[in-house]
């Protein structure tokens, strides 16, 4: 650390911070720091912390195999005023120190397989007022998750299931006048009329990406009516069902009337579930231009699985005159284009 005074970038991984070293360090400096899978005292991280005075990106990922998962050193919330983005990792946020966060500048949150009850989360969200990309991967400890800001653009979200944990069940949109791209993936299904519930209707949202391991049209006719602006809906679900529960065609919904312009479904298998999925749009849909439907390869070479699609999906009555469709084994580009990754602010 001889040279630290001309230092901007510094990664820490796998190692101890010894106390009386981590006193002797200045970053004056130093813009971006990552600490992962490191054993640090909160001392040593209130020191390191206090010599960073320029801080803008810093990110704390503990190891993933430690357990119980290690709380959150309160020094990590402290020096916060700098920070524009931060990632937070494998590790529990005791709600004393969660109450207190303030970041007035952040502009990107990360929080990465944490522990977090339901008021902590808000809170820490609350004290965000800058914030507009927002990514919650693979965390516990509440059921509800309000998305309440009025500067935020972008949430991802990818939850799992634990036996032993507090698993998200609802999704409610209070406030967010700014939002415009929602992708929700993992195996967290929002299921009842409580499931999926909006204040006020978001017309700023007009892209909705949604990994579904059962696909539901109930679902995600229940976010349209959310979003009632959408222009482009991606949807990735591996797994086709033969119970199929359709949606009541006759209902005004404003985003299949007027604003939904473009369709993917990833892993589209040509039966049950992705059949009528891909059918109610194709019948209701009255501004498609576009129905991407992603297929394995061998389904795509093959003219007359095409054909009997086509024939299935009842082409000749579509609501939308001139609308493409197309059968394709490669993914499409404008996904990445739309959905552009956010995970890696820290390089």
């Amino acid at each position: 650390m001889r040279f630290s005074s001309t230092l901007h970038i510094a990664h820490f991984s796998c190692c101890q911070f010894a106390v009386d070293a981590a006193h002797q360090l200045h970053f004056p400096n130093l813009q971006l720091l990552s600490l992962l899978s490191v054993s640090i005292s909160d001392d040593c991280l209130h020191a390191v912390l206090a010599n960073c005075p320029a801080l803008d990106k810093f990110q704390l990922v503990y190891c993933y195999y430690i357990s119980p998962k290690p709380p959150m050193p309160p020094s990590t919330l402290r020096f916060s005023s700098t920070l524009r983005v931060a990632r937070f990792g494998h590790c529990q946020f005791p709600d004393a120190a969660a109450l207190k966060v303030h970041f007035p500048n952040l502009q990107y949150l990360e929080l990465r397989k944490v522990t977090i009850s339901e008021r902590s989360l808000h809170a820490m969200l609350s004290s965000c007022p800058s914030l507009n990309g927002l990514m919650l991967t693979g965390n516990f400890g509440f059921r509800k998750f309000l998305i309440n800001s009025l500067k935020l653009k972008r949430v991802e979200m990818c939850f799992g299931r634990s036996d032993t944990e507090i698993n998200l069940e609802e999704l409610i949109v209070v406030n967010a006048p700014c939002l415009e791209i929602l992708d929700q993936r993992g195996t967290t299904v929002f299921e009842g009329p409580y499931a999926v519930r909006v204040a006020t209707t978001m017309c700023s949202v007009k892209v909705l990406a949604l990994k579904l391991h059962n696909l539901s049209l109930h679902m995600t006719i229940n976010f349209m009516k959310c979003f009632p602006c959408l222009e482009k809906l991606y949807i990735k679900t591996p797994i086709a069902t033969e119970n199929v529960q359709l949606h009541n065609s006759l209902d005004h919904n404003e985003c299949l009337d007027f604003h939904l312009k473009k369709l993917r479904i990833r892993h589209y298998s040509g039966k049950g579930s992705h059949l009528a999925f891909a059918k109610f749009f194709v019948l209701n849909a009255s501004v498609l231009e576009s129905l991407v439907l992603i297929v394995d390869p061998e389904m795509e070479e093959s003219d007359s699985w095409i054909e009997n699609q086509q024939r299935k999906l009842q082409l000749e009555k579509m609501a939308s005159i001139g609308c493409e469709i197309k059968f394709s084994s490669v993914g499409d580009s404008s996904y990445h284009s739309d959905i552009q990754d956010l995970s890696e602010p820290f390089e």
